[in-house]
């Protein structure tokens, strides 16, 4: 529904650009141009439509850039929101790592006292301290 209201608010700006350009130079008129017009005044008159024309563009690109830049952050959001949701559930892949990390963590230094002890009882592990 969002998408269809943009595009139609830009083909209704097309129009109106198009009306307006109809407007102001209809079909079969001609601009008149000064015989002693100088190769300068051309360039300055180009330069400035030019830099008028990348104006336009960068407003239009400000623009589109925020309204895609709202779009993507609320995709994100809602994306991490339902990941959240259904994978934090018990058996689910969140839940999982979740889990194995609590273990790892309690268990951390568990299994090396285990091997010292081995190697304790076996006779293989020689200290310093004696």
């Amino acid at each position: 529904m969002n998408l269809y209201l943009k595009l139609c608010g830009v083909l209704v700006l097309c129009a109106i650009s198009g009306a307006l350009g109809a407007w102001l130079f209809p079909v079969g008129s001609s601009i008149a141009v000064d015989a002693d017009l100088k190769y300068t005044d051309l360039i300055a008159i180009i330069l400035t439509a030019l830099s008028v024309i990348i104006t336009i563009l960068a407003i239009f690109l400000g623009v589109a850039g925020v309204i895609g830049w709202r779009s993507i952050s609320s995709g994100a959001k809602n994306s991490v929101e339902e990941f959240l949701k259904t994978e934090s559930k018990d058996g689910g892949v969140l839940d999982r790592i979740v889990r194995a990390e609590a273990r790892e963590a309690m268990f951390q230094g568990i299994d090396s006292m285990r091997e010292q002890e081995e190697q304790d009882y076996n006779g293989e592990r020689s200290d310093d301290n004696e």
